[in-house]
């Protein structure tokens, strides 16, 4: 998560990021230990400006994930952990960053993993008795 700060030395506006704990929390400067767990991305930078306005003068708060990450395995041409630049992914997205489908990746039989708090959920494309598995894993947003 990043949030708008200070200026740096070409006067533009510096992004500072903030780790957020295994509580869901963030520590910033002036307001202190924010609960952002459970909250959208939409939810908390309300929450933060908010929380920020009694400091500042119409602060502006960007929010958005550093390390949104997918994993993709199974018959694609190259599996393996990917960066994700914003929020979400749809199944083709995840696919093409892996390169798509090996000739004997099936479509119509794909296994998506979804982590949702300390529980995975699974969701079943089509499934065959004899089968290839391609497993996504989709963390969710917070």
């Amino acid at each position: 998560m990043a949030v708008k700060g200070g200026e740096d030395a070409t006067g533009l506006a510096s992004a500072v990021g903030y780790l957020v704990d295994v509580n869901g929390n963030i520590e910033m400067p002036l307001i202190g230990k924010i609960k952002l767990g459970g909250l959208t991305t939409s939810q908390a930078t309300d929450l933060i400006k908010t929380k920020l306005e009694k400091f500042l003068q119409s602060p502006s708060v960007r929010l958005y994930f550093e390390n949104y990450r997918v994993t993709i395995l199974g018959e694609v041409i190259r599996p393996g952990v990917y960066q994700v630049p914003n929020e979400k992914i749809t199944l083709p997205g995840a696919l093409g960053l892996a390169g798509d489908l090996t000739p004997f990746g099936k479509r119509d039989n794909i296994l998506i993993v979804r982590e949702e708090g300390d529980k995975n959920i699974y969701e079943v494309r089509h499934q065959k008795q004899r089968c290839v598995f391609i497993a996504i894993l989709l963390p969710t947003p917070k």
